[in-house]
């Protein structure tokens, strides 16, 4: 009896051990996080210069966090308002997530900008030349909601 009771104690910690080890892994890192965050497309609705605040229609920027890509629609518009110049943003390209926080957002070109997303709202805050014809950076800060 006590032989019986003995096994079947090894065979119940045996199976506690496997149904434990072999649960999924539903830890997303932080950085993982962040891209879920990001991903989807976002209307990009206001933007913070200098000389104003402007309100924008037309643009978005849409975030692939599966192959971590980005998309500009409407960027000409961004670049008739003096919002963008070559070195910021791209029509598509690539990204990449650093910073204590992943707030920083690294686009192919390898400018950064600093990034503050919530479940309905981005900002995106960088520093380029403004107004275009000055070689004088400037901090801009655009505002998109989620779509």
């Amino acid at each position: 009896m006590k032989k019986n009771f003995t096994l079947l104690s090894y065979v119940v910690i045996a199976l506690t051990l496997v149904f434990t080890a072999c649960k999924k892994d539903d830890d997303v890192s932080p950085e993982e996080e962040k891209i879920n965050q990001l991903n989807g497309t976002w209307e990009i609705n206001s933007a913070k210069t200098p000389d104003a605040n402007e309100t924008l229609s037309g643009v978005s920027i849409t975030f692939s966090g599966a192959n971590t890509t980005y998309t500009v629609n409407g960027l000409a518009t961004l670049e008739s308002n003096n919002l963008n110049h070559g070195d910021v943003f791209a029509a598509s390209g690539s990204f990449s997530l650093s910073g204590s926080n992943f707030n920083e957002l690294t686009l192919v070109s390898g400018k950064v900008i600093t990034i503050n997303v919530t479940e309905t709202t981005l900002t995106l805050n960088y520093s380029s030349p403004y107004p275009k014809p000055t070689s004088d950076n400037a901090n801009i800060t655009l505002t998109a909601t989620k779509q």
